[in-house]
């Protein structure tokens, strides 16, 4: 039987690359977004994975029961006997509409699935990272890839909705490491964990799937090239306005 496992996360904060680590373990079956919130992505990354010899109308369509597509479509999938574990990413705000929420009740009920939950401590980093990529339309590069070399015009960040975006992040946080508490629960900072010790991370992810511990690959780089001070045109407003605040640690 398989282990159960999720890659819990808020984007910017390392998913893609640990996600694709795991994809390139023998023993692991590693699946993206599967709940991403616009079918038309779902629909695209099915038509796109060659990993999996899954029907190409079969990601998960609007209006369906989540639960079941898992059970059939990953934990519940045929696989090879060299597979041991099977995953999927899922960000916080996945699954949230009052027909599909009552996902992450069976989710916290099913305490043998294994919660791997990336985060990551400097919020502002991850803002502007979302903010670049979602202008950009970049959400990753590949370690192989010639490095990109286009400029872009910083950003100018209102106060506010940064604020509204930390205290999300901290509520969500907080709620997930209470609600799989009693799950086998591995915790992952991005600077400390991901970007300072990727190799012992992994490690202590295949501990915790059970699987053997192997060397896996960086198959990205970071995309960040400039420090937030010339990536935020505003930076010094931001700076003076959150200093002294319950903000400053974000930042």
């Amino acid at each position: 039987m398989l282990e159960r496992f999720v890659l819990l996360a808020s984007p910017r904060t390392g998913s893609n690359l640990v996600g694709l680590a795991l994809g390139s373990h023998p023993a692991v079956v590693m699946r993206g977004e599967l709940f991403h919130p616009v079918e038309a992505e779902r629909k695209a990354w099915q038509e796109a994975s060659s990993q999996f010899t899954i029907p190409l109308n079969d990601y998960y369509h609007d209006g369906t029961d989540p639960v079941a597509y898992l059970e059939k479509n990953v934990y519940g999938w045929p696989s090879p006997a060299e597979k041991k574990a099977a995953g999927f990413k899922l960000f916080y705000t996945h699954l949230r509409d009052r027909g599909t929420v009552a996902f992450w009740d069976w989710l916290a009920a099913n305490r043998d699935i294994r919660i791997i939950h990336l985060y990551r401590k400097r919020l502002l980093e991850a803002f502007v990272s979302y903010a670049i990529a979602n202008r950009t339309h970049e959400w990753l590069q590949m370690a192989n890839a010639p490095a990109g070399t286009a400029a872009h015009t910083p950003l100018t960040i209102d106060t506010e909705q940064l604020k509204r975006y930390i205290d999300e992040n901290i509520e969500y946080f907080e709620q997930m490491q209470s609600t799989f508490a009693s799950h086998p629960l591995l915790t992952i900072e991005y600077h400390a964990d991901v970007c300072d010790r990727f190799e012992d991370t992994m490690q202590r992810i295949e501990t915790l799937l059970d699987i053997e511990s192997m060397p896996l690959p960086q198959k990205l780089r970071k995309q960040a090239k400039l420090p937030l001070s010339e990536e935020v045109a505003n930076w010094h407003e931001i700076h003076d306005a959150l200093e002294g605040t319950r903000y400053e640690v974000y930042l």
